[in-house]
């Protein structure tokens, strides 16, 4: 499968990290140490829903990006360890 090497943006003090595949995309939201790799959330989108980081409308919090991802972009929560 191809990937891109991903782009990142920051939200409410986390480092989101988006990779783009052929089918889906990924979207990480890093735990409060902002490292890659270290996933408090992944959500999974089907590629025709992708995003990239200027689609994303301004926040509250964390909650409600994932409530926006699921609700709009068809989002999936792959994994989670809140």
């Amino acid at each position: 499968m191809a990937t891109t090497g991903g782009e990142s943006f920051w939200l409410n003090g986390r480092r989101v990290i988006v990779r783009t595949g052929t089918k889906s995309q990924t979207v990480n939201v890093c735990t409060r140490r902002n490292a890659p790799g270290e996933y408090e959330v992944v959500y999974r989108l089907p590629i025709l829903s992708a995003i990239a980081a200027s689609d994303v409308p301004e926040m509250a919090d964390l909650r409600a990006f994932g409530t926006w991802l699921v609700e709009t972009r068809n989002a999936l929560l792959g994994a989670c360890i809140l």
